[in-house]
């Protein structure tokens, strides 16, 4: 299972280093999209061994026994929708570095 908490700082640096990045007057923002990029294709790849995202809790009790909790965010069918955006947003990010730099003209 992919830990919840894992998958929300990984969107949250992707999106971020994403949105500096187009900021001009950054000295290293060339350098953030090409992190968003690889970001934002880890998270497609990463969820497409078809695991759950979840929380697990583990709670000790008084007596030392263990008993876990397994609280699912988003189910392993329900990624296929989350793979093509990943990498979609991937594509962007990759093409946008360029673009943004004037190597290609829109």
């Amino acid at each position: 299972m992919i830990e919840l908490g894992s998958f929300l700082i990984f969107n949250l640096m992707a999106f971020g280093f994403l949105a500096i990045g187009f900021m001009k007057t950054m000295p290293m923002s060339g350098v953030l999209q090409i992190v968003s990029f690889m970001f934002f294709l880890g998270l497609g790849f990463y969820m497409m061994i078809e695991d759950d995202i979840g929380v697990t809790d583990i709670h000790i009790d008084k007596n030392g026994k263990e008993s876990q909790t397994v609280r699912i965010f988003m189910a392993d069918r329900e990624t296929d929708l989350m793979i093509w955006i990943y990498l979609g947003l991937a594509v962007f990010a990759f093409f946008m570095t360029f673009q943004l730099r004037g190597a290609i003209k829109v």
